[in-house]
C-alpha cells in the first residue's frame, strides 16, 4: 500500500491539426483522434458519449466508473464514480481537445473518500499516451489531487516524492528515463511539477503533477481552464515546430554533405586536358546540382519558416500568461507576484533555446548556398573551356585533312603528266614499266605521300607554340 490522495484527477489536453500533413507526411485525420477520445470515454463506462464530430467550443461533462477492486463482475464490488468533462475547441487551422476525468469532491457516504495512490493505473493510463492518442501537434498530461493538512506538514521534500509516486503509479514503467522532473515551482498557491524533457522532443512526454494545498487553487483553476488549453497549444505547436526543425536540419546535412562532396571531386581534377569520362561527369553533375541547389533552399527556407514560427507562438503563449494573470487579479484581487515564473520558465529558457539552435543551424547552412552558386558556375567554365578546346581540335583536324586531301587531289592530278605514258599490254615480268597499272599505283603513292607530308608540316604550324625572344639588354659600351 502505498499514500492516499484525495479527490485524483486526469487532464489530457491535445491538440490536432485539421488540415494539410504532419510531420511524417500522413494525412492529418481529425476524426480519428476524435475516435479516440471516444474510446477513452468507454474505457470508463461513460453514458451516453458525447458527440465530439458536432463543432463545440464549450464544455460538456461526462460521468463513468473505475474499478479500483480486483474481479470487476462481482456484484458486492462497487465501482468508484468518475466525473468530468470534454472540452473540444476550434482554434482555426487546430483543434484542441480537453478532457476531464477523476474523483468528484466525495460526500459521507462515498465508499472512497480517498483512494491510493498505487490505484492510480486503474484509470488505464495507456489510453491517455501519446502512441494512443496520435495528435499531431502533441498533447499535456496533468494530474491533479488535494493534500490534507497532515501531508502538508510533512514538507516539500514529502510532497515532491508524492509528485513523483503520482507519475510511476500512472505512466507505464516503459518511460522512466523520458520522464525526469524537469522544473518545479508554485502555481496559485500549490505546488506544481514538470516532467519530460522539451529539448528532446523524439522521446518527450509531458507530464504536469499539481498538488492543491491552497482550498483556491482548484478554482481559480477551473476559471483559467480555457485559458490553459490554448497556452498549452500555444506550447506544444513551439516544441512540434522545433521537433519538425530538427528533421529538417537532419536533411539538410546530408545535401550539404553531397555539396562538399561535389566540391571535392572538382579540385581533384587535374590541371591538364580532361578525359572523355571526366567531362562525362562534369555534365552530370551540372545537371544534378541545380535540382540540388533547389531543394536546399527550400530546406533553408523551412528552416527559417519553422523559426519564426516558434517565436510567432512564443509571443502568443506570453500574451495568453499575462491573460491569466489579469484574469486572477481581477476576479479575486490576488496579486500572483512571481507565480507566473513557473509558466514564463518555458519561454525563457526552452523556446528561446529552440530559436537560437535553429538560427545558428541556419548561419552554418546558408553557406552551403553559395558553395554550390560556385561549383555550379566552376564547373560550367570548366565544361564551356573543355569544349571550346575540343571545338578547336576538331577545325585543325578538318582544316589539316582538308589540306592534305586537298594537295593529294592536286598532285594526283598533276602527276600523269609528269611521266612518260607507255601505253600497251601490261608486262606481268616486269611490273614496274610505266604501263597503265604501274602509273596508277605510282599516283596512288605520291599524292597519298604528299597529302601526309602537307598534314605533317600543317599539324606542326597550327600547334606551334609561339616563343618570346628576350632582348639582351645592351651593354654600357654598346651605349656609348
Amino acid at each position: 500500500m502505498g499514500e492516499r490522495i484525495s479527490e485524483p484527477n486526469i487532464y489530457l489536453f491535445a491538440f490536432h491539426l485539421t488540415e494539410g500533413f504532419n510531420a511524417t507526411g500522413k494525412a492529418n485525420n481529425l476524426d480519428l483522434v476524435k475516435d479516440r477520445f471516444l474510446k477513452i470515454l468507454k474505457e470508463f463506462q461513460v453514458k451516453p458519449l458525447p458527440d465530439l464530430h458536432a463543432p463545440t467550443n464549450y464544455s460538456i461533462p461526462i460521468e463513468g466508473e473505475v474499478y479500483l477492486e480486483e474481479n470487476p463482475h462481482n456484484p458486492d464490488i462497487d465501482p468508484l464514480i468518475v466525473k468530468g468533462f470534454v472540452h473540444p475547441l476550434d482554434l482555426r487551422d487546430s483543434y484542441a481537445f480537453g478532457l476531464n476525468i477523476g474523483c468528484p469532491e466525495p460526500t459521507p457516504s462515498d465508499k472512497y473518500q480517498d483512494i491510493d495512490i498505487t490505484q492510480l493505473e486503474k484509470f488505464h493510463p495507456n489510453c491517455f499516451l501519446p502512441n494512443f492518442v496520435e495528435s499531431s501537434l502533441g498533447q499535456t498530461l496533468l494530474i491533479t489531487a488535494k493534500l490534507t493538512i497532515a501531508q502538508k506538514q510533512k514538507g516539500d521534500r514529502f510532497i515532491r516524492d508524492l509528485a513523483d509516486k503520482c507519475v510511476k503509479n500512472f505512466i507505464p514503467s516503459a518511460y522512466p528515463n523520458t520522464l525526469r522532473l524537469d522544473r518545479y515551482g508554485e502555481l496559485f498557491g500549490s505546488p506544481i511539477f514538470e516532467y519530460g524533457n522539451p529539448n528532446q522532443p523524439d522521446t518527450y512526454i509531458h507530464v504536469i503533477v499539481w498538488l492543491f494545498t491552497d482550498p483556491e487553487t482548484e478554482t481559480k483553476f477551473g476559471d483559467c481552464y480555457q485559458d490553459f488549453l490554448i497556452l498549452l497549444f500555444y506550447r506544444n505547436k513551439i516544441i512540434q515546430s522545433y521537433k519538425n526543425s530538427r528533421d529538417v536540419k537532419i536533411a539538410i546535412a546530408d545535401d550539404y554533405q553531397k555539396i562538399e562532396e561535389q566540391i571535392d571531386k572538382i579540385n581533384g581534377l587535374s590541371s591538364e586536358n580532361l578525359s572523355a569520362e571526366e567531362l562525362r561527369q562534369l555534365k552530370t553533375q551540372l545537371k544534378e546540382l541545380p535540382k540540388i541547389a533547389l531543394e536546399y533552399a527550400q530546406m533553408l527556407r523551412d528552416l527559417e519558416d519553422y523559426r519564426h514560427t516558434i517565436a510567432l507562438n512564443d509571443r502568443n503563449y506570453l500574451d495568453t500568461i499575462d491573460r491569466v494573470v489579469e484574469k486572477i487579479t481581477l476576479n479575486y484581487q490576488d496579486a500572483l507576484n512571481n507565480q507566473p515564473i513557473f509558466l514564463t520558465q518555458f519561454s525563457q529558457k526552452n523556446s528561446s533555446y529552440f530559436q537560437e539552435q535553429i538560427q545558428g543551424k541556419l548561419g552554418y547552412f546558408v553557406h552551403g548556398s553559395g558553395l554550390l552558386d560556385k561549383a555550379i558556375a566552376s564547373i560550367r567554365g570548366i565544361v564551356e573551356i573543355e569544349q571550346a578546346e575540343i571545338d578547336r581540335n576538331l577545325q585543325t583536324t578538318i582544316a589539316v585533312v582538308g589540306a592534305g586531301i586537298g594537295v593529294a587531289g592536286v598532285v594526283a592530278t598533276s602527276v600523269p603528266y609528269w611521266i612518260e605514258q607507255k601505253p600497251g599490254v601490261i608486262n606481268i615480268n616486269k611490273p614496274f614499266d610505266f604501263s597503265a597499272f604501274a602509273t596508277f599505283i605510282l599516283i596512288i603513292v605520291i599524292s597519298l605521300g604528299s597529302g601526309l607530308l602537307t598534314w605533317k608540316v600543317a599539324t606542326n604550324l597550327i600547334n606551334r607554340k609561339p616563343t618570346n625572344k628576350k632582348m639582351k639588354p645592351q651593354s654600357e659600351s654598346t651605349k656609348n
